[in-house]
């Protein structure tokens, strides 16, 4: 008989799900480029991606790599061109029983994203003050964070659940209507410094490329997953 720890959202692809069936009225699926497909296998892992457009205002681009021993979500949500909106970012990695990173972040560039994701993430902090950032995040994510942001290493799954909790309700939240305000050339050009920052520094990397090869894993991060 399972424990009610195990029941969801525990399961990434479960929170995922539960995340989708908070906006699947307003997701739109979008095509992969050629040749990459929705599912692709090697041996007993197995990566899922998926794009969609949101609200028509932003570009949802979801990883999800499992095995029997592996459980990974890598979600990002970058607004269209000439939309001054937040940046969404979420990163759980599981290994087996044992939760290795729970991260989540919304990132404004202009100042009226700066200011609604700074009311969204504050919120959500509130609403989960058992959650404590951990002291040690990488130097690469340190340098691009917004200073509100989650970065947890779980101590146990009671936690992880938390964490699941909380990205949950992060992502019911962090995508509202706002006005169509035009982001300034700064504001444009710090969202592709953003993404570049992300490309170079991907801690997907190691694992994608030991898994599906160099080069199949540079196209992929190149032109799916930080297009």
């Amino acid at each position: 008989m399972k424990t009610s720890i195990e029941k969801p959202p525990l399961l990434l692809g479960n929170l995922w799900q539960d995340m989708f069936q908070i906006h699947t009225a307003n997701l739109t699926p979008q095509p992969l480029p050629d040749p990459f497909q929705t599912t692709e296998k090697r041996g007993e892992i197995e990566l899922k991606t998926q794009l969609y457009s949101l609200f028509n205002q932003w570009e949802i681009r979801l990883a999800r790599v499992t095995s029997p021993k592996i459980d990974i979500l890598n979600l990002y949500a970058f607004p269209f061109e000439k939309k001054d909106l937040p940046v969404v970012v979420m990163e759980m990695v599981r290994f087996g029983p044992k939760p290795l990173v729970a991260v989540a972040d919304l990132i404004g560039f202009g100042e009226q994203s700066r200011l609604a994701a700074r009311k969204v993430l504050r919120l959500v902090h509130s609403a989960y003050p058992s959650l404590k950032n951990s002291q040690d995040p990488p130097v690469w994510f340190q340098e691009c964070r917004s200073g509100e942001d989650f970065f947890i290493r779980p101590q146990n799954l009671l936690e992880w659940q938390t964490c699941c909790f909380a990205f949950r309700q992060l992502w019911k939240k962090a995508f509202f209507p706002l006005p169509g305000v035009d982001p300034s050339p700064e504001a444009h050009q710090a969202l592709g410094q953003y993404k570049q920052h992300h490309l170079v520094n991907s801690p997907s990397r190691p694992f994608l490329q030991k898994t599906f090869g160099a080069s199949w894993t540079e196209d992929y991060l190149h032109k799916v997953l930080l297009q």
